[in-house]
């Protein structure tokens, strides 16, 4: 009987966590918080009272228990097996009641959920199965959770018996997180281990939508791949489908900003790097109490919408923080802030937004909310490939286990997650992972807007699966929009990954990727491995660091992009150090891409699906689906020599898209060049060191002011002509074939090949070798140039690698030419045609001058043309110009 009433008093303290116990009969405040003594005498009393007599349950004092030690020691302990059988007795038994039951377990005996239940007075409690039970009107029976360091998920009514109890085990899963809720401070759900009748491992199943209001809890099992949760059936739900754990709720549809006219605004005068405090642009007297201490909230400049970018908002400079202090004008955050807000170009005051308004502002009955303080551990989240329930399969787009929505100094570990989608999403803030197993179906990690400072991603494992889901296409690892402050390392990724670009790296700012290893052998689509910076005027990446990096394909667009732009889209402070890239270029030898546009698409086609038209098969390259079913798609021409007619019919050979497909036009376009590194419009802060690749070229045009050491390439370099575009630059690089460098405004030390500086006027040097007088016949379609001096000139290495360079010099410049036609040169050895393409074989970039001068120079594109067999010409295609100068250079094999 003793320990039972040591429980008891326990329980009590307990139940009263967080808060002073009360003397009752003075009312008078006892400065003890629970923890801090416990009855060990029947005479250890406080006040003459024991601090048993008093409970607090979801925040309401429950004033009526056992008064003294005798009346302890003379309740009767009724035992009981169930929880139904408990619900009867309290149906059935009138008073008086006895003070404790004993319960078995929850389902049967020994099932785990076995406790005490202690009577209370209470007025109006609610009913919670397993935990509190009401007696009338004015008393309940109270689990008693003493001696316990954490809730059991089994206490609530979970089953873990997989898909058979997904019911039970959702119900108990709601019915904790809304317990748990009402309790304050930090508290913990312990989600136990289960095995089947069989004795394998089950799990608990989870269906509807996603948990939110998840602060200060913590969720943990027994470890890695034994405590699961899965959901069943990711495609119930109406909020964010397939989701376990939501950490906000805000509505991400991204043909409108979640920030624009649900959540308060407020303008502010300044924010600058390192501030704490920023003061309104007005008084905070009359914009009314809406935000509060504490909340979380996002800040960042007032563009959301750009003009070119109606349908899509784009969130720059955007943080989250938390409230601290508030005043009439000024605001204190918890954490610093880590970039210069104040936007120059746009001369508007950055904005603070309030995600975190607890207090009722609701939108489609939803709070605006993003969670804080959630710390997730030692088990295993799954969200099921299929529907499980209907048993079909999912063809729909989900979201992963927790979501997109973001949380706030949360901590992920020691886990395993299978699921559609890895981890992400936006407003992740001073958040961990650590130690995660991950079988995804789509990407890794998305840093959102809002992401950042203080995010950290280590020791991850990573693994491609392929579902039906996987057809929608996501880059591996996203970090754009202006989120900064985050560090991965120590990451390992394989698999067939089919996605979009390994790494897309936007808008990252102060932010560091090291030691990762990315093993997708298969990979063959037109993307690019590490992407960096884009056109994008609001973009900026900054402070960026990546080393240490293997990254592993079959064949990819290109390998590094890096692009500047405007003032606000520059590149500073980028560093790439010891990246290895292995695998070949796609494209290598130039390819035509054949778009077909179409509607009344249902399902489209994947990458690499096969299709036929007017005798000929195509190769999906990259498909596009839009509301109503209108589909772009693009293909590589694998087999036949016919084009596809003006308007016709797509028949599938194999794939999973649309068995036909009805298209209304064609049209065609170039792949890009096959670049290993290419850069472009960099004012400067760039470094690059240490550097290989397998295959593919380095591309330079207007890179200003940066370090381009020890990069290894396997064919060739071609700097772009803009003018000065090297100034302050020093290159190092070894390219074993011929190389381009014109202009150069800096250091050049080119190891390897044979490279030509300023050799002709035009920036053009013809190799070694005879110079050669171009004889043949030349078709021009607008008015043609005359009084030519046309030259060639050609080299073959040992592997027989053609190198071709063609210059046309005119005295008089033509009108509205676009395409130049050219017979084959005399002696050139012909091309070696690939047997997966035919027409259009090896293209290069060339330039048609108008006036001859360097300014007027325009971009051309030159491809080598099979006609028929054996016959073919070199065709350059550009916009209408007057043009007077071309030349061009194509690399090809011979036959």
């Amino acid at each position: 009987m003793k320990k039972i009433i040591l429980s008891f008093v326990l329980f009590v303290s307990l139940s009263c966590y967080s808060q002073h116990w009360v003397d009752i009969h003075n009312n008078q405040k006892i400065d003890r918080i629970w923890g801090t003594k416990v009855l060990t005498t029947p005479n250890d009393t406080i006040n003459n009272k024991l601090p048993g007599s008093i409970a607090y349950l979801n925040g309401v004092l429950y004033s009526k228990g056992p008064t003294s030690w005798n009346e302890i020691q003379s309740s009767v302990v009724n035992t009981l097996n169930t929880i139904a059988d408990l619900n009867l007795a309290v149906t059935n038994l009138l008073d008086p009641h006895p003070e404790i039951y004993h319960i078995k377990g929850y389902y049967s005996p020994g099932d785990g959920a076995g406790g005490d239940f202690i009577l209370i007075d209470t007025t109006g409690a609610a009913a919670v199965p397993g935990m509190v039970i009401p007696v009338g009107s004015t008393k309940a029976y109270v689990r008693d959770v003493s001696g316990s360091k954490s809730y059991n998920l089994k206490w609530f009514g979970a089953k873990g018996g997989g898909l058979g109890t997904f019911v039970q085990d959702s119900t108990a899963i709601r019915n904790a997180f809304a317990f748990l809720k009402n309790i304050k401070g930090t508290k913990s759900l312990y989600v136990p281990n289960v095995q089947d009748a069989n004795g394998n491992r089950s799990f608990y199943g989870f269906a509807g939508t996603g948990l939110v209001d998840l602060d200060n809890v913590e969720v943990y099992g027994d470890g890695k791949g034994k405590s699961e949760i899965r959901n069943v059936q990711p495609l119930l739900g109406d909020f964010k489908p397939g989701t376990i754990f939501l950490g906000s709720n805000y509505e991400t549809d991204s043909s409108k900003s979640p920030f624009s006219g649900y959540v308060k605004k407020y303008h502010m005068d300044t924010a600058y790097a390192g501030d704490t405090i920023l003061k309104f642009r007005d008084a905070w007297v009359g914009l009314g109490h809406d935000l509060y201490v504490g909340e979380i909230v996002a800040y960042g400049c007032y563009l959301f919408n750009k003009e070119n970018r109606a349908s899509k908002p784009l969130y720059s400079f955007m943080e989250s923080n938390r409230v601290k202090s508030l005043t009439d004008t000024t605001i204190t955050f918890e954490n610093p802030i880590t970039f210069n807000l104040k936007r120059d170009t746009s001369g508007e005051y950055p904005m603070l937004f309030n995600l975190n308004d607890k207090n009722g502002y609701i939108r489609a009955g939803k709070y605006l909310y993003t969670t804080q303080n959630f710390s997730l551990h030692d088990m295993t989240i799954t969200q099921a490939g299929t529907d499980e329930l209907a048993d079909s399969t999912i063809s729909a787009r989900l979201a992963g286990v927790w979501g997109v929505g973001g949380f706030y100094q949360s901590n992920f570990y020691n886990l395993q997650i299978d699921a559609y989608s890895g981890l992400g999403g936006n407003l992740w803030t001073y958040t961990t992972w650590d130690n995660i197993d991950i079988n995804s179906e789509k990407k890794l990690m998305d840093f959102g807007y809002g992401s950042g400072p203080g995010n950290v991603m280590r020791n991850i494992n990573y693994t491609f699966k392929e579902s039906p889901a996987s057809n929608y296409a996501s880059s591996f690892f996203i970090s754009n929009n202006g989120n900064h402050g985050f560090k991965a390392y120590n990451i390992y990724a394989s698999g067939n990954f089919r996605g979009s670009n390994f790494f897309t790296l936007t808008g990252a700012r102060d932010a560091e990727l090291s030691n990762i290893n990315i093993n997708f052998p298969d990979y063959n689509y037109d993307q690019v491995a590490i992407l960096i910076g884009n056109s994008d005027t609001f973009n900026t990446c900054t402070n960026l660091t990546l080393n240490n990096i293997n990254i592993t394909y079959n064949a990819i667009g290109k390998g590094i992009q890096i692009l500047g732009g405007g003032e606000g889209a520059s590149i500073r402070n980028v560093n790439l150090s010891n990246i290895s890239l292995n695998g070949n270029m796609m494209y290598y030898t130039g390819a035509l891409l054949y778009q077909f546009n179409s509607t009344g698409v249902s399902v489209k086609p994947k990458r690499q699906d096969q299709y036929s038209t007017n005798g000929s098969v195509y190769q999906c390259s990259s498909s596009t689906l839009q509301e109503g079913g209108s589909a772009v798609t693009k293909w590589i021409r694998i087999s036949g020599t016919t084009d596809p007619l003006p308007t016709g019919t797509l028949t599938k050979i194999n794939g999973n898209g649309d068995a036909t497909i009805t298209y209304n036009s064609t049209s065609t376009s170039f792949a890009s060049n096959p670049d290993a590194v290419s850069i472009a419009d960099i004012k400067g802060g760039l470094t690059l060191r240490n550097i290989s690749a397998t295959r593919g070229r380095l591309y330079l045009d207007s890179v200003m002011n940066s370090n381009i050491i020890d990069v290894n390439v396997n064919d060739s370099i071609f700097a772009a002509v803009s003018g000065q575009v090297f100034t302050g630059s020093r290159f190092r690089v070894t390219a074993p074939y011929t190389n381009y460098l014109n202009f150069p405004g800096g250091e050049i030390n080119v190891i390897g090949g044979v490279s030509y500086l300023n050799g002709l006027p035009l920036g053009v040097a013809l190799p070694k070798g005879v110079n050669l007088t171009y004889t043949q016949t030349e078709t021009w379609d607008g008015t043609a140039p005359t009084g030519e001096t046309n030259s060639y000139s050609w080299s073959q290495d040992a592997n027989g690698k053609i190198d071709l360079w063609m210059q046309f010099n005119y005295s008089t410049a033509g009108a509205s030419n676009t395409t130049l036609t050219l017979d084959w040169p005399t002696g050139v050895p012909l091309p070696l045609e690939p047997s997966a393409l035919s027409g259009v074989l090896y293209a290069e970039a060339g330039k048609i001058v108008t006036g001859g001068l360097v300014t007027n120079q325009i971009a051309s594109f030159a491809h080598i043309k099979r006609v028929s067999p054996g016959v073919y010409n070199i065709v350059v295609s550009t916009g209408s110009v007057a043009a007077k100068v071309v030349y061009f250079h194509l690399t090809f094999m011979k036959q």
